[in-house]
């Protein structure tokens, strides 16, 4: 495993289980969401909450707020107490309302790199089915895409009935690069919302007249900022969409899983130094790391005390190659140099 993690972090990663222990006894189990190096949010039905890690204390706290998004000052997100649960924005110092949408929050907000706009997908009728450009400073709407009802799905390979936004992996020289859920990868236009590219799930005759190899994407693509690629392992195959190019293309490859034989490549944690931190989901325990550049698995590990439980492992993250896992149990296993420090 790469990175290093010193008796500082752990000690942080203690303050946050003991102040969320003793602030909910343990009766409510908080999500928690690292915003950046120094702040944590914690989301508990009632209130929200910003742990300050340098200064170990909350620093803000909002009463029926939860932010998805923190932009200079700006925080998005909506208020739990609107029955309608529709996009709205407040102040970060002061907790009043900006502006508010007529979108319901379907959970899907994803920020520009230049901070000048999110992207949002409605939730009407629980469709997904428009990409939503907005100003952040002003909340006005600047274009919409809404996905065509009579688009012919590409292939057998498709079984959506309705066609939805699924995830934006990425945003690459102005194109939001989104992930639908028939398996496709589409390239839309931040400036004004046109669809630039698109890369249906398709199948190719591979080297193996049983195998045919095919591209998807959804929730377990990621990208790769320094190579400029976009990686979706699909189980036996990997698919790459390179954005270095003035004009992205595909590669597909058949994943190398050499003697690792009972495991699936299909739920991703993180990316970091070319490597793909993967687990299965389930009631599996395993999880291991997937070099997208040799196409191969170069690691394979288990968590024995969740064996057989569902799901075994309930979240995953990765930074700077320190991989975080959350348990059945709700104990936290963080990974570094091949070793384990664990948190129950």
């Amino acid at each position: 495993m790469h990175g290093k993690m010193t008796s500082r972090r752990l000690q942080i990663w203690n303050n946050i289980h003991n102040y969320c222990t003793e602030i909910f006894d343990n009766r409510i189990i908080p999500t928690i969401k690292f915003q950046d190096i120094d702040n944590v949010w914690i989301y508990t039905p009632q209130k929200t909450f910003n742990y300050c890690i340098s200064k170990d204390k909350i620093s803000k706290s909002y009463e029926h707020f939860v932010p998805q998004v923190d932009i200079d000052g700006v925080l998005i997100g909506h208020h739990l107490e609107d029955d309608d649960n529709k996009i709205s924005a407040i102040d970060e110092v002061t907790g009043s309302t900006l502006w508010k949408t007529k979108y319901k929050n379907s959970g899907f907000i994803s920020q520009n790199l230049n901070n000048e706009f999110i992207f949002i997908n409605s939730d009407e009728e629980m469709k997904r089915d428009k990409l939503i450009s907005i100003n952040v400073k002003s909340g006005t709407e600047n274009w919409i895409y809404s996905l065509d009802k009579t688009q012919s799905l590409h292939n057998n390979l498709n079984h959506a009935s309705t066609l939805a936004f699924v995830k934006i992996i990425c945003e690459e020289n102005d194109i939001i690069w989104i992930a639908i859920n028939t398996g496709s990868l589409y390239g839309i236009s931040r400036k004004n919302g046109a669809l630039l590219y698109s890369f249906p799930q398709s199948s190719t005759k591979g080297k193996d007249k049983d195998v045919e190899p095919y591209s998807s994407f959804g929730q377990q693509t990621i990208y790769d900022k320094n190579r400029k690629i976009i990686v979706s392992p699909n189980g036996k195959f990997c698919s790459l969409v390179n954005l270095s190019q003035s004009s992205p293309f595909i590669t597909i490859k058949e994943i190398d899983y050499a003697s690792y034989t009972t495991v699936f490549l299909n739920k991703t944690a993180g990316i970091f130094n070319d490597n793909i931190f993967f687990f299965e989901g389930g009631d599996s325990n395993l999880y291991g790391i997937y070099n997208f550049i040799n196409n191969k698995i170069i690691s394979l590990k288990t968590i024995e005390i969740v064996k057989d439980k569902f799901p075994a492992i309930r979240k995953m993250d990765v930074s700077n190659g320190i991989i975080y896992i959350l348990d059945h149990f709700y104990s936290l296993h963080i990974y570094y140099d091949s070793k384990e420090n664990h948190i129950s």
